[in-house]
């Protein structure tokens, strides 16, 4: 396994948000603007057919320093023990996570950087989402943001995954498959690219890392590498434009507004539960009844446990 690629990412699970925000804002063409949670980094590609390329620097944790342990190629949190209990926003966890969501893809985007693709480094995603929010507002970056061929996301838990939120065809579904071998999927609530694609396709990308947002969060290494290696090789060919065509979607997460901010709704006021890992896809467990359910099968319920059916606790966990 290629330790020095292990060392790289361990280094910017350790970085604050600033130090982030730094690293990309001194490379070349880096336009920084807006502050705290509105903040972003973006460079403008230099290729004909760039791909606009997206993670997000900020995570659950903010300002907690984040301590890690790396065993048997994977990278977990050394703060795990029952006498520290992290508490945010209802939500609590005893021990502190690693922030792999998203430093993950912020480390895989610092090492695609050089292919001629543009970048965008955004915060406040685990917030709602608020810079991505503010670029779709604002007509120049709305239309310079879906200028490119299409989007890709780094934020995406398990190994080969590819999602979409209402922004994916499925002829440009298929075109990720054939190229990758990755396996589009159902994905949660949303992510950056939900917001700022809106004349172009985007989909998310797994990044290998499993249990976001609780102590428990870790990095499978060889996934985290498979996934670099594979998109920096993807992404050094010639790349197709895929409009975003909505009635041709692949798959409609949401079929409804109402549906999406309900589970928002249940995001923000409840404790996020323990989730694992199959092969297949992520199973959530519900916090009443303890029983696992897939995410497709969340989903397809309205975020409600089909077994204990509590619609009111607030029982999915990503």
């Amino acid at each position: 396994m290629n330790n020095k690629l292990i060392k790289l990412l361990d280094n910017f699970l350790k970085l604050t948000e600033e130090d982030v925000f730094e690293l990309f804002s001194r490379q070349k063409n880096a336009f920084v603007d807006g502050f705290e949670r509105k903040k972003f980094v973006y460079i403008k590609g230099t290729r004909e057919d760039r791909v606009l390329l997206v993670a997000h620097a900020d995570t659950v944790w903010d300002k907690e320093i984040i301590k890690t342990k790396i065993e048997n190629g994977i990278i977990s949190s050394d703060q795990t023990t029952k006498d520290f209990k992290f508490t945010k926003n209802n939500r609590s966890s005893l021990g502190v996570g690693i922030g792999a969501d998203d430093r993950a893809g912020i480390a895989i985007l610092w090492c695609l950087k050089d292919l001629g693709h543009s970048i965008l480094i955004t915060s406040g995603e685990e917030n709602g989402c608020v810079a991505s929010k503010r670029l779709n507002s604002d007509p120049y970056w709305n239309k310079e943001l879906n200028s490119h061929n299409y989007m890709l996301e780094f934020d995406r838990s398990d190994k080969n995954n590819i999602v979409f939120y209402d922004t994916g065809t499925k002829e440009f579904a298929k075109y990720l498959q054939n190229r990758t071998g990755f396996i589009p999927c159902t994905g949660g609530y949303g992510s950056d690219i939900k917001y700022i694609a809106e004349k172009i396709c985007a989909a998310n990308i797994s990044v290998g890392y499993y249990n976001q947002h609780t102590a428990s969060e870790n990095i499978i290494c060889k996934e985290w590498i498979n996934t670099l290696t594979l998109f920096s090789s993807f992404l050094s060919e010639r790349q197709d434009k895929f409009e975003l065509d909505k009635k041709n979607l692949w798959e409609k997460t949401y079929p409804n507004k109402s549906t999406y901010q309900h589970s928002l709704d249940h995001y923000k006021k409840n404790e996020l539960v323990h989730t694992a890992h199959n092969k297949d896809c992520q199973i959530v467990y519900c916090t009443i009844c303890s029983n696992g359910i897939s995410e497709t099968s969340l989903i397809n319920n309205n975020f409600e446990c089909p077994i204990c059916a509590k619609k009111e606790q607030g029982h999915y966990g990503y």
